[in-house]
Order: structure tokens, then C-alpha cells, then sequence
């Protein structure tokens, strides 16, 4: 059986194998192994019994807790069903007449200017030279209308960019009328967040925006929940024309719950420091692959060949554990794999495995 290339297809991988989901260990997603939070699983069985009406059209609750966590205003924050949601609703509000992608990237950035009738320019991430911004590149071409998308932490790189290597375009692109969007779906693993993220920004700049998601750091695929900080005026023309109950009421319980949780952040925080150190202590330096070292919660590998990764990937497999194939990001091939980093004790068992399959045996 040949699986979607998407990660997280634990359903999926369970019926490939015939065993129960259970036994899966998902390397593929990169969710927060800790979570979801106790905080969050309690808010949903409170709200369990509300359920029996519609969700509120405009997210209060949440949005409140949004208000005082990042400081903007209620009418600067657009809520939707998963981040991928949100994308999709700002795409078909901005309608962008070129759409410019760093790849590799994300699926969904080309899907949704697709969808959109945005013809997409692709522009190749140096990789190999440390993966700095080719924003040069993209001035040269970039005119009122387009946009701009940037994802910051990178997937799946795991790459962060500082402010400083991007803060001057931005601001003279939105000058110019052309949009810039910064999917920040994984910010949230960075203890200190302010000298990356463009959010401050999007609360006052006309063309700027910023997607971010509950799925990955609070653990919560499973109900979705995502957010945009833009223009007020935008938004106010996304909400009149959108389905008002996209986002039901358990996500919205759930998300309220996770971005109050201080202490959850805290632990995983403290937990990720230390991935980091295990990680890095297995795949740094190893002859058989190019290690790419994580900012947030995966990390990039490079096999030595094709047949090198394929044998891996089989023998993961086998063993209930699966990675995130990279073949179908664009410029990219089937060398790269994407691994989430997961608890000591399933990243250790990981990494035995993958010991014994490059010592050429059966794991």
C-alpha cells in the first residue's frame, strides 16, 4: 500500500500495517509529544455539554484571550478551522495576482493560491549555504498586488530567520502594495519569540499578515484551530462572507484553555532544550547523512543517496515508526527526510533503529 506523503497519517499507517493505532510512533507530525495540556482537555469536558447549540460565530472567549496574550484588538484577528483555514480565507479575500513561495515549503501555500487563480512563482531557498532569505531576488520582481509568503520557523527545515534579514523588505513591500504573509505555525516552540516573529507588524501595517496554529504546540489536531493578526478592514470583509461556525465549539474551549497555559509552555520549552541536545548528539556529525539542527520541534536530514533513505524509511516501517519523506517538497528529493523530535524515550528508539539499519542489518 502506497501512503500519502502528507505527515500524520497515523489512521493511515495503522491499516498498512494491521495493528492498532496505538502502536504507531508518528515521527511524520510534528506535534507536541506533552501535550494536549491537562488545561485544555479539561476545558473541553466542561464545554461538552454546550455542544447542543451552534459555536459562536465570533470566538469571544478566545479572542479575549488572544486580546491580552499578543496585544492587538479584537477586530485585528481572524480565527478559522486549522491553519491551513485561515490561509485559504485570506487567499480568496486578497485574491493576489502573483504569488511568491520560498521553497521548499508547505503544500498548502500553492494549493491555496491555486484555488485563488494566483499564479505561483517559486523561488529556491539556498539550503545548503545556511538557508538565508533571498529577499534581493524577490524585490526585483515583486509589484503591488502580489504577495509574499515566508514560513518562519521553515518547514522543514526547522530554519529561523531574525528580524533583521527580513524587517526592511517588509516594510517597504507593504509601502509598495504588495502583501506579505508569514505563517508563524511554529513560533510558539521558540522560548523567545519577539526577535523572529512579524506579529507585532501585522497589528499595523496595512499588508502584512500572520497565520499561527494550536495544532502543532498544543497537540490538538484533532479539533483545529488557527489565527490570523491583519487589517481590521480585511477582515471585516473575510467574516461577511465566510461559513460563521467553521470553527466549533470544543476547538474554541480547547484553543481558549492552551494559550493561557503558561506552564505548559514552560515544560515544553524545557523539554525541547533538551530534544535538542539528544538529537543533535546522534545525527551531528554522522558520514551516512547531512544533519539540518532544529530551531522548534523537527529537524531536516540529508541520506548520502536514494537507496540509503529508502532502506531507513523500510525499516522504520516495519517497525511502527514513521518519518516524513521529503520527495515531494519542491526542490527536494528522496535523499531528505523530515523527522519530528518526540520524547527521550521514543527519539532514543528512534535512533537505535536507524543505527542498526545504517550498520546494514535488520532492525
Amino acid at each position: 500500500m502506497t501512503l500519502h506523503q502528507h505527515g500524520g497519517r497515523v489512521y493511515d499507517y495503522a491499516r498498512a500495517l494491521g495493528v492498532p493505532l496505538h502502536d504507531i510512533m508518528d515521527f511524520s507530525a510534528n506535534i507536541n509529544p506533552l501535550g494536549p495540556p491537562d488545561s485544555v482537555m479539561k476545558a473541553v469536558l466542561r464545554a461538552l455539554d454546550e455542544i447542543r447549540h451552534y459555536p459562536d460565530a465570533s470566538a469571544r472567549a478566545v479572542k479575549t484571550v488572544l486580546v491580552r496574550k499578543y496585544g492587538v484588538a479584537p477586530a485585528q484577528l481572524l480565527c478559522g478551522n486549522g491553519a491551513s483555514e485561515v490561509l485559504d480565507l485570506l487567499f480568496r479575500a486578497i485574491l493576489p495576482r502573483r504569488t511568491f513561495v520560498l521553497e521548499p515549503a508547505f503544500s498548502e501555500y500553492r494549493a491555496a493560491a491555486h484555488r485563488s487563480a494566483s499564479v505561483v512563482k517559486s523561488v529556491p531557498l539556498p539550503l545548503e549555504s545556511g538557508g538565508s532569505l533571498p529577499l534581493a531576488e524577490i524585490d526585483r520582481q515583486v509589484r503591488a498586488g502580489d504577495m509574499v509568503v515566508i514560513n518562519n520557523p521553515h518547514n522543514p527545515t526547522g530554519k529561523v530567520w531574525p528580524r533583521t534579514q527580513w524587517h526592511p523588505w517588509v516594510v517597504d513591500w507593504n509601502r509598495r502594495g504588495v502583501f506579505v504573509l508569514f505563517d508563524e505555525s511554529f513560533i510558539d516552540f521558540l522560548p523567545e519569540p519577539l526577535p523572529y516573529t512579524a506579529l507585532p507588524e501585522a497589528a499595523r501595517l496595512d499588508h502584512l499578515l500572520v497565520v499561527r496554529s494550536a495544532t502543532k504546540m498544543y497537540a490538538i489536531p484533532g479539533l483545529r484551530f488557527g489565527f490570523a493578526v491583519g487589517a481590521a478592514p480585511l477582515f471585516a470583509k473575510i467574516e461577511r462572507e465566510r461559513d460563521g461556525w467553521s470553527v466549533n465549539h470544543l476547538a474554541q474551549a480547547a484553543a481558549a484553555a492552551a494559550y493561557q497555559d503558561t506552564d505548559f509552555e514552560r515544560k515544553t520549552w524545557a523539554w525541547l532544550a533538551a530534544a535538542h541536545q539528544q538529537v543533535g548528539t546522534f545525527w551531528r556529525g554522522r558520514p551516512e547523512v547531512a544533519f539540518f539542527p532544529p530551531s522548534v520541534n523537527y529537524f531536516l536530514v540529508k541520506f548520502q543517496d536514494m537507496q540509503c533513505s529508502g532502506r531507513i524509511q523500510t525499516g522504520l516501517r516495519r517497525l511502527g515508526m514513521f518519518v516524513r519523506p521529503c520527495s515531494d517538497f519542491a526542490h527536494l528529493d528522496g535523499r531528505y527526510i523530515r523527522i519530528a523530535i518526540r520524547s527521550p524515550e521514543e527519539n532514543h528508539r528512534l535512533q537505535e533503529a536507524v543505527l542498526t539499519l545504517l550498520l546494514g542489518q535488520d532492525a
